[in-house]
């Protein structure tokens, strides 16, 4: 990212970081192309985005809670966030030609993040899986290149902070109380702690989407948009 953005430092007129500078900029398509690969590689990894995803589930497992929290609620948007503020206006040639392969790589990290949380015992690794099929879908809303998905993934970046730092508050009282974080071993949470065990059900009802929830907003707006994309080649 720090060598596309030098890149772009030394094509402006006025050799400024000014977004503005930057916007104004009227790159050849081989250059967009390679200055793309370069900054959505980063943004890619902060996300996470499949393939880049494989440091999320161990860190979310090893952190302390309140880590994780920022992680997840706040500094995994910025990715989602430099894509649609930087990536899309200063290089929108390549973002639209590599579009289907985002869209590809955003699909199959959905499938495969979600295949992967269904298996798991450890409510940490559950909630880090579930976290990268959401923002996989963010990622394909945002180069869907619609109004209804573009106005989805916003909604949903607020909404999945919201539900995914009220699991990590759920995750964080079930450890100090109970002393785990395994499924197979919470058995009989709702005799135990029912106000508990009913945060828990909403929140993880929301984090799917159901309807009258948060998420089913952003969602349901999302999906829209990336089915009635026009930018797709398939």
């Amino acid at each position: 990212m720090l060598i596309g953005l030098l890149y772009l430092y030394f094509q402006t007129p006025d050799h400024s970081f000014a977004i503005e500078s930057f916007y104004s900029l009227k790159i050849p398509y081989a250059q967009q192309s390679v200055l793309f690969w370069l900054l959505f590689v980063a943004f890619a990894i902060k996300m996470p985005l499949f393939p880049f995803h494989t440091w999320q589930p161990d860190t979310y497992e090893q952190s302390p809670t309140a880590t994780t929290m920022v992680l997840s609620g706040i500094m995994v948007k910025m990715g989602l966030f430099g894509v649609l503020r930087w990536l899309m206006p200063v290089l929108p040639a390549a973002a639209y030609s590599w579009g289907d392969v985002v869209m590809t790589l955003a699909v199959i990290g959905i499938i495969y993040a979600s295949l992967i949380a269904i298996k798991q015992d450890d409510l940490r690794r559950l909630i880090a899986y579930s976290s990268i099929a959401h923002i996989g879908l963010m990622c394909a809303a945002i180069f869907a290149e619609t109004k209804s998905g573009m106005q989805g993934m916003m909604i949903q970046m607020f909404n999945h902070g919201i539900n995914i730092i009220g699991l990590w508050i759920v995750v964080f009282l079930l450890e100090r109380r109970f002393g785990t974080v395994k499924l197979s071993e919470l058995g009989g949470v709702a005799q135990k702690a029912p106000g508990l065990a009913a945060l828990l059900l909403i929140l993880a009802l929301a984090n799917i989407g159901l309807p009258l929830t948060n998420s089913f907003i952003g969602e349901f707006l999302m999906f829209n948009g990336i089915f009635n994309s026009t930018s797709t080649h398939y």
